[in-house]
């Protein structure tokens, strides 16, 4: 107790020099327990003094804010993150890594871009494809890029069980018009020419099941009838 008395005694009889002395050699904990202190022996303490304590006070705060400041990171911080987490195979510390440097800067095409493969690569196409899509009206030579990647990506995975052909056409034009339709609602569309016929296919489809919604569905929306055949 008498060790504490006389450690109170000393800070409450501390002069305005002595408190500025104390604050530029950086005696950040002793500042902090001189101020607690201080502040409740306020009526011993000389108006000049008081005045410092404030200043202390009000300066310690602005430092911390720009130490706070200086911790945020960036949209380009949290994309350089994603690339680490990508590299070290953590897809979904990489996702949540891309996606918080597209919130920072939503047209953020390399962020768009690597977080539609690392969804890819945990199997989630739907949400690959939305990337792709997004992207797309950023950047469509580098969304094309990215759809290119993601059929090669498709093409050595095990999930590639069977491929849809959904026509065959001789002129190119036709089926590039198709691929585009295509494109815009499914994921790895592409076109492979065969004996002078430019054959557009969708691959990725895991189970006959898959492959018959899908086949329904472009029946209905082209009016074409596609064909199924394995992938291997």
């Amino acid at each position: 107790m008498k060790k504490l008395f006389t450690l109170i005694t000393l800070i409450t009889i501390l002069s305005a020099a002595a408190w500025d002395k104390a604050y530029s050699a950086g005696h950040e904990f002793g500042q902090r327990v001189a101020l607690i202190v201080a502040k409740k022996s306020r009526s011993s303490l000389d108006v000049n003094t008081i005045n410092t304590l404030r200043n202390l006070d009000r300066g310690y705060g602005a430092e911390k804010e720009a130490d706070n400041v200086k911790e945020q990171k960036s949209a380009d911080d949290y994309y350089t993150l994603g690339v680490s987490h990508d590299e070290a195979g953590r897809y979904e510390e990489a996702i949540e890594a891309y996606k918080r440097a597209i919130r920072m800067k939503p047209e953020y095409a390399d962020a768009h871009y690597n977080l539609a493969v690392s969804y890819l690569m945990m199997n989630n196409s739907i949400s690959a494809h939305a990337e792709y899509t997004a992207l797309k009206n950023i950047d469509s030579l580098m969304a094309d890029n990215l759809y290119e990647q993601m059929i090669s990506l498709m093409s050595s995975s095990s999930d590639n069980r069977y491929i849809m052909q959904v026509g065959a056409y001789r002129n190119m034009k036709y089926a590039g018009e198709m691929i585009e339709a295509l494109r815009s609602q499914y994921m790895f569309a592409y076109i492979k020419e065969v004996g002078g016929l430019n054959k557009v296919r969708i691959l990725g489809l895991k189970s006959k099941e898959e492959a018959g919604r899908m086949m329904e569905e472009i029946n209905r929306r082209f009016h074409v009838k596609p064909l199924l055949f394995p992938a291997r």
